[in-house]
């Protein structure tokens, strides 16, 4: 295939990445693009920092992580000859590079089973592989961070993105059965 087809074809492949996901930063010029991509797990996952193995200090439920951030570079040889050039980063790094290359090994198979263009498909596979960690971390056990900085970031991050999702809601009052944004509303924890 010439440069000039590859040329036109990554070109419209930007530009209908650009239309889908909006969030999506592209460098028409320089074949590149990023996007961060929104971490919320379909189960909460437990947050632990431990001093010793068996007992540990922090201990929490979070559903929302910081956001995986993909930034992707496109060869010459793109999309029949060469795959792209990805890179993956978490904010606060709460995942591990080996983490990281896993997912990143994955996205590359994608394009190893096709030989064409597959920015979508690695895009989507994140954005649907978010819900589970990309299968890179047990959901059912315990995920164990380094510090306590760390899990106090996590936690924070967590409550910030729970309080942004309450503030775009829609509530009924109970008293005067007015809808009224979760902007307005307070949050009660109650136990009863």
């Amino acid at each position: 295939m010439s440069y000039e087809t590859n040329e036109e074809l990554v070109k419209e492949e930007l530009e209908s990445l650009a239309v889908i996901f909006p969030e999506l930063t592209v460098d028409q010029d320089h074949k590149s693009g990023s996007i961060s991509i929104p971490i919320k797990t379909d189960e909460p996952l437990q947050i632990v920092y431990n001093n010793t193995i068996d007992h540990p200090l922090y201990s929490m439920k979070i559903s929302d992580l910081p956001p995986i951030l993909l930034h992707f570079k496109l060869p010459l040889g793109y999309p029949y000859d060469e795959p792209p050039e990805i890179t993956l980063k978490t904010e606060e790094s709460w995942l591990s590079e080996e983490k990281l290359d896993e997912i990143k090994k994955e996205l590359i198979n994608l394009w190893d089973q096709f030989h064409d263009a597959v920015l979508y498909s690695i895009i989507d596979y994140l954005i649907s592989g978010s819900e589970d960690l990309f299968g890179v971390v047990d959901l059912k056990k315990p995920f164990k961070v380094a510090t306590t900085k760390l899990i106090t970031k996590l936690d924070k991050f967590n409550k910030g993105q729970q309080r942004k999702e309450f503030d775009s809601r829609i509530f009924t009052c109970e008293i005067c059965q007015m809808e009224v944004s979760g902007v307005k509303m307070k949050i009660c924890q109650t136990e009863h």
